[in-house]
């Protein structure tokens, strides 16, 4: 995304406050389903030889992201361009990659180990949105949650042994 295109979005987002507060809820949202939704698949695992790879591989892939966010440290698009987003973060830098797509794609990734095949499509559709919402809202570059949800499907595939 460049300044212009940024500048543009930013533009849209001043004149239509109502826009924001939708988008702005529907982060809230989708976060807070995904924290229950990974809840409910551990409990649908919760007697299965599969329940310690779902509690360790995204535990050890929290960690290992947040870890290589704050050695990146890469500025956010409101820093770069000098021009506020339309969803505000309080801290500065730590964009890439992004953790929310991350995590999203992690559970997503997580409910197809688990066989809960529909229940990872979902996920996965939901965590474009999550994408979708992280960039129109200016916290984050294409870049950022790309490399968010890449790093998703590398821990999927080394966490749960998928490529051994």
């Amino acid at each position: 995304m460049n300044k212009e295109r940024y500048e543009k979005m930013m533009q849209h987002f001043a004149r239509h406050p109502e826009q924001v507060s939708a988008l702005q809820f529907l982060d809230t949202l989708l976060t807070i389903g995904f924290v229950f939704s990974y809840i409910d698949l551990l409990l649908l695992h919760k007697e299965s030889e599969k329940l310690i790879p779902l509690i360790a591989v995204p535990a050890v892939g929290l960690i290992l992201i947040t870890l290589l966010r704050e050695w990146i440290n890469k500025p956010r698009p409101a820093e770069v361009y000098g021009i506020p987003s339309a969803l505000q973060k309080k801290k500065p830098g730590r964009s890439f990659p992004s953790r929310h797509v991350f995590s999203a794609f992690l559970i997503a990734f997580s409910c197809f180990y688990a066989g809960e095949a529909s229940m990872g499509w979902l996920m996965g559709i939901l965590s474009l949105v999550v994408a979708l919402i992280r960039v129109c809202g200016g916290l984050h570059f294409v870049s950022d949650v790309l490399a968010g949800a890449l790093c998703a499907l590398a821990a999927a595939l080394i966490g749960y042994g998928l490529i051994f």
